[in-house]
């Protein structure tokens, strides 16, 4: 048995498996074998090893132990920014998904600049609307003003590749920013499983999961259509040439397209997924000598800030200006008007690239890599109304 004596009074002194195995009253093997899950285990037994852990406060040492096995049961994430509210939600579902299976979670973050457009904060408008043009015509493999080999966080990017690699995780998930080329080098070969997010990289094999972005657009269009809009601003995040980019934008050609509207590329602002850049944009738009009766913004975050900037130029929303944002974070029910929005299922989608990626760790899961599309849906709230005589009205010549 393990006396508590043998701790002192200093520094806390770490648990270790003989220690565990000794107040079990079993040997080291067996206290390996019932928390690696090696091999079976009498319940009874198992469950005097996992008592002692408790009562000991045990902690594996993950790294040591996968220099012994080849197997460090840690997963790495990179994300694009602990400030986003959109992936704290998807690494909630990641980190639940691998505490469930026996996993550790390795955090990383790029944080991209907000506001950021075309590599520089105020990007060459011909650039950017050349870009748009591209996209409305289906060009999606035309560069774009975003696909910039020294973007900011780019360095940074590759740095925490790499850094998780040297921990020896076994597995993978990134939301990559590089271009396709450089992550394609950057990615290829790795010891540990992949799992891509919301974007896929040419040359690259790897499980991609990405949400609906085409449906969730269309659905939110529909309804602005339905409702009489027919002049539709949209504030985009970024002109990456990505999963999101291509399929939003698709959505936008192709509601028009139905609807019999011409694509009107003045309407099309890019808010850098910036609450000030959003704000900008929407007075911009609010300011066109034909200005839009709705907006659909790509964020919520910019979309609040697009119904602040409407209400301060006096537009009155959703009386004056509809507006609809993505994602339904839960502060869109709590803002007024409350915020209609296109849901993304944001802890499923991290709960669900876990799971498959430590299938994939484990051997549960084999064969060529897949496209897993998870569903969006649109939230009507009280942000967007029938358009009115006072939708339009008239602007000044600047």
């Amino acid at each position: 048995m393990v006396s508590g004596s043998t701790r002192g009074s200093g520094e806390e002194q770490v648990a270790t498996l003989k220690e565990v195995a000794q107040l079990a009253g079993v040997s080291i093997t067996t206290a390996s074998h019932a928390l690696n899950g090696t091999r079976f285990v009498q319940p009874e037994t198992a469950a005097r090893v996992f008592s002692a852990v408790k009562a000991l406060g045990y902690r594996p040492n993950n790294i040591a132990r996968g220099l012994r096995t080849g197997a460090s049961r840690t997963v790495g994430v990179i994300g694009p920014s602990a400030q986003d509210p959109f992936f704290a939600e998807v690494v909630v579902g990641i980190e639940h998904t691998c505490f469930e299976r026996g996993y550790e979670v390795y955090l990383g973050f790029v944080e991209y600049p907000v506001g950021v457009t075309c590599g520089e904060p105020v990007a060459e408008l011909s650039v950017e609307q050349g870009f748009l043009h591209w996209v409305m015509e289906g060009r999606f493999d035309a560069s774009s003003p975003g696909d910039d080999d020294d973007f900011p966080g780019a360095m940074k990017e590759e740095e925490l590749v790499r850094k998780l690699l040297a921990r020896e995780i076994d597995g993978l998930i990134v939301n990559p920013g590089l271009p396709d080329a450089r992550a394609a080098a950057l990615l290829t070969g790795i010891r540990a499983k992949l799992a891509l997010f919301h974007r896929s990289v040419q040359g690259l094999e790897a499980d991609l999961f990405v949400s609906d972005d085409y449906a969730g657009t269309l659905e939110a269009l529909d309804a602005l259509l339905r409702l009489g809009h027919r002049r539709i601003g949209m504030v985009y995040g970024y002109s990456w040439t990505g999963h999101t980019v291509r399929e939003r934008f698709r959505a936008y050609h192709d509601a028009h397209q139905r609807a019999g509207l011409a694509v009107d590329t003045t309407l099309l602002l890019n808010g850098g997924y910036s609450m000030d850049v959003a704000a900008d944009a929407t007075r911009a738009l609010l300011a066109l000598p034909d200005p839009p009766t709705a907006i659909l913004y790509w964020s919520d975050l910019m979309a609040i800030s697009g119904m602040d900037a409407a209400r301060a130029a006096g537009r009155a929303v959703p009386q004056e200006l509809s507006v609809i944002g993505f994602d339904d974070l839960p502060v869109a029910a709590r803002v007024c008007p409350r915020l209609s929005s296109v849901r993304q299922e944001k802890q499923a989608i991290g709960s669900a690239m876990a799971a498959r990626l430590i299938d994939r760790i484990e051997g549960l899961v084999q064969g060529a890599p897949e496209r897993i599309v998870l569903p969006t849906s649109y939230v009507a709230r009280d942000s967007a109304a029938p358009v009115s005589s006072r939708s339009t009205p008239s602007f000044p010549s600047a």
